[in-house]
This record gives structure tokens, sequence and C-alpha cells, in this order.
């Protein structure tokens, strides 16, 4: 398996890999992406941003990263971040756990560079949200991810943002999820609180 920047020739590829991604997502979600700009591609593979797992000399998974998202995050956009977008797997290897396989890594470099940090998403995609919650990810409420307007502004691209608006941020098609590593401390201090007070009472 490697791993490579993808090139200007790579362009139709990654174009129909988006196509043939979307069409897969009408057929199965209701929601769906849109369709993304030639330009936009253009300027991720120039600026060395768009890259390709090949497996045996085919491409089988492409994706897009970036160091900054000002439109979203204004002044919190200053911390140093990776934002990845678009996974998309190459349709003849699908099943195989390649998007898995990228987002397990990302979340534990996540764990690692920011311990104990709280991370969060929200997506309509059954197999993202199956993914998350092997991952540790539990479905909440919108109102325990953020209140921040800069999160949100992220969804305004989405067709179904009016309903997100309509509701003020109390629902929407998209499910919420969240990881708390500290949640789970909790909970293993309290299993071991409660087998400690049983063993004891067992014991006298």
């Amino acid at each position: 398996m490697e791993i490579q920047n993808s090139s200007i020739e790579d362009l139709d590829f990654i174009l129909d890999l988006y196509k043939s991604a979307t069409a897969y997502q009408k057929e199965r979600f209701i929601s769906h992406w849109p369709e993304f700009d030639r330009e936009m591609v253009i300027n991720e593979i120039v600026e060395n941003r768009q890259w390709k797992m090949i497996i045996d000399g085919e491409v089988v998974c492409i994706w897009a990263t970036t160091f900054s998202d000002p439109l979203i995050w204004e002044d919190k956009d200053k911390d140093p971040s990776v934002y990845i977008h678009r996974i998309t797997t190459n349709p003849k290897f699908r099943g195989k756990g390649l998007a898995k396989a990228i987002k397990k890594r990302v979340f534990e470099l996540s764990l690692e560079k920011y311990a104990g940090a709280k991370i969060f998403g929200i997506t309509t995609g059954q197999a993202v949200m199956k993914i998350n919650y092997e991952l540790g990810y539990k479905p909440v409420h919108f109102s325990e991810i953020t209140d921040d307007p800069e999160f949100w502004k992220g969804c305004q691209t989405c067709k179904n943002y009016d309903v997100l608006t309509r509701t003020e941020r109390t629902m929407c098609l998209c499910t919420g999820m969240l990881h708390d590593p500290n949640e789970k401390k909790q909970n293993e201090t309290k299993t071991t609180r409660f087998l400690s007070g049983l063993f004891k009472k067992k014991s006298k």
C-alpha cells in the first residue's frame, strides 16, 4: 500500500469518483454531496492537498486535506489543525474498510496530540455512524456538541440547513456524535469502585 499526492493527471478520475460517491449516497441516504467544482480540485492538487491510496498499482481511495478553514473557524483557525475532507473509495474496493482505516488513524493521532479533548461531529451517513460508534463515539443531542456558531457555519452549504435554523440548532437530519475520553475514565472508575465494594462485602 502506498499513499501519494494526487497529480493533475488524476483530475478526471477524482471527479468521476466524486460523482460515483454522490450517486451512491443518493440511492441510500437522505443527504448527499453537491457537485464539486473542477477548479477547486485543481487547486487542491497544485497545493499538494489531494491524496490517493494505491494498492497493487490501482487507486483505491482518495481524500483532501487542508490546514486551515478560516471561512468556518475564523479566529479559532489560528490553532494548529488538519481537516480531512471527502474520503472517497473506488467502487471496486468498497467494503474493504479503507475509509475506516483512515478515520481510525486520524482519530488515534487526535487523541495523542490533544489528550483528554472531546471529539465530535455530525453526519447522516450510516457508514460513518458505524465507524464512529466502533471508535467509541455515542449519539448525543446537538446541545451536547457545541453552541459555538463558528462550528455550525460549516452546515450552511447543506441543503437541509433550513431545518437546522428553524429548530434553532436543536435538531436536523444529521446525528450528533461525541467521543468523551473523560467520561470513559469516569465510567471505568465507577465500575472499579463498584466491583471493589462488591468484593469487600463478599469477603466479610
